[in-house]
C-alpha cells in the first residue's frame, strides 16, 4: 500500500544530500508533492487529507530547503540544521574536530 507521507521525501532528501545523489531526484514533481500537503491554515500535515501538525511542517519545509526554495535557509542532513547553525555550532568549544 502506497503512503504519500512527507516525512519520508525528507527522510530521502537527507540521504541523497549525504551521498551527493540529487541527480537521482525529479524537483519538480517533489516540490509539487510537498507542496499538496500544504494546509491553508498554514503548516504541512502528513498527507493532503491530514491537519497540520508541527513535525510534518518540519519536515515539509526542511524538503523545500533541500530543493532550493527560495527563502528557506540550505539544510545540513547529517546534522539535521541550517548550514549556517553547523557552522556556529562547529566555531564553538564543544565542536571536536574529527582527525
Amino acid at each position: 500500500m502506497y503512503d504519500p507521507n512527507r516525512s519520508v521525501t525528507y527522510l530521502t532528501l537527507c540521504i541523497w544530500q549525504i551521498l551527493k545523489g540529487y541527480k537521482y531526484v525529479n524537483p519538480q514533481l517533489l516540490r509539487s508533492f510537498l507542496l499538496d500537503a500544504q494546509q491553508p491554515s498554514g503548516g504541512f500535515g502528513k498527507t493532503s487529507e491530514n491537519q497540520a501538525d508541527p513535525l510534518h511542517a518540519y519536515f515539509g519545509l526542511c524538503g523545500l530547503s533541500f530543493l532550493q526554495e527560495p527563502g528557506l535557509l540550505p539544510i545540513d542532513a547529517p546534522l539535521n540544521m541550517t548550514l549556517r547553525s553547523a557552522a556556529r555550532i562547529k566555531e564553538t568549544v564543544f565542536w571536536k574536530p574529527q582527525n
